[in-house]
């Protein structure tokens, strides 16, 4: 009988521990998963930023005398799309 709950009271602990260890496991998955995306991020907005330095317009802040080159949103292979304000 006492070995009996031994046991038992054993295996209600391991299961608590493990139910604790499977949170943990979602947890860290989440974060990691949060982590990823705002890497993306990240080496999105660094080739943004080297696209911006290296473009043919870099120089010319005003294009057309009517223009004004506020940032670059994207590039093509034979395009750029500026935000811009008139």
């Amino acid at each position: 009988m006492w070995i009996n709950y031994l046991y038992l009271s054993n295996l209600f602990v391991l299961q608590l521990r493990q139910s604790a260890l499977k949170k943990e496991d979602a947890d860290l998955q989440l974060e990691m998963e949060k982590l990823e995306r705002e890497r993306n991020l990240h080496i999105r907005e660094l080739k943004r930023i080297h696209n911006e330095d290296q473009s043919r317009f870099n120089n010319h802040p005003v294009l057309n005398e009517r223009y004004l080159l506020l940032m670059l949103l994207g590039k093509g292979g034979f395009s750029e799309v500026h935000k811009v304000r008139v």
